[in-house]
């Protein structure tokens, strides 16, 4: 099915959906709702009908819009992972930045966007678009070697449900930006979070990259795991 956002974009600023995750939110064996991501960083909520035909869910928002801290836009072009939240609803993971167009691989400059690893509650008493301003912030702390291992350690603040519609995590370690972004498919494991991001070394000649496994709550976006003596939630592949 073909379904008009309003937000096709233009040749100099263009958009496209990178990525769909289906859910049977009823419980009836099929699915009946789609969260679609683009590259201008909205998360569309669709409903899908016992015929399959698709059609916009929320009033016809997007249900999120993924912006950084100077509220400049976020690519959504990574996979998207869909869990119960505890109260009500779902819980929808998603991350951002590319890897996919010439000079993505170029070494990071120290202007370059911070990206984003978000779990965003889909409230079915809620309406309007979420945004930045209504998830509790995680943060990477710092980052140790134990054992021969690299390691990161990742905040486990509270969020309240009474006012916030979830949590976010700028990968980036501490005020450090190291072109970390988020381009593969979360998993929901065990009441955790599971992801990987990528980082992009060398250049076009001598191509390379690192990734990072994180393991957070799913619930809370906190530190998951204890790895190594001090503790921490993120490890070097």
């Amino acid at each position: 099915s073909e379904i008009a956002t309003g937000s096709g974009g233009t040749a100099a600023d263009s958009n496209g959906v990178m990525s769909v995750a289906a859910a049977d939110t009823d419980f009836d064996g099929y699915p009946d709702t789609a969260y679609a991501g683009d590259l201008q960083g909205k998360l569309w909520k669709l409903a899908i009908a016992s015929d399959g035909s698709l059609s916009l869910a929320n009033s016809g928002l997007p249900l999120f819009a993924a912006k950084d801290g100077a509220n400049v836009r976020q690519m959504i072009t990574g996979g998207i992972e869909i869990a119960l939240h505890h109260v009500r609803g779902q819980m929808v993971f998603f991350g951002t930045g590319k890897y996919f167009e010439v000079g993505d691989n170029a070494p990071v400059s120290a202007t370059a966007q911070v990206q984003t690893f978000y779990g965003v509650w889909d409230d079915p008493d809620g309406s309007g678009t979420v945004d930045r301003g209504d998830l509790q912030p995680q943060t990477i702390g710092g980052q140790t070697t134990e054992d021969g291992y690299e390691l990161r350690s990742v905040s486990d603040d509270p969020v309240d449900w009474s006012s916030q519609k979830g949590w976010y995590l700028n990968l980036a370690v501490g005020a450090s930006n190291r072109g970390e972004r988020f381009i593969g498919t979360p998993r929901v494991e065990l009441g955790n979070a599971i992801f990987t991001t990528f980082t992009s070394l060398g250049d076009e000649c001598d191509p390379g990259g690192e990734n990072w496994l994180y393991v957070l709550n799913a619930i809370t976006g906190a530190r998951a795991l204890n790895i190594g003596a001090s503790g921490q939630a993120g490890a070097l592949l």
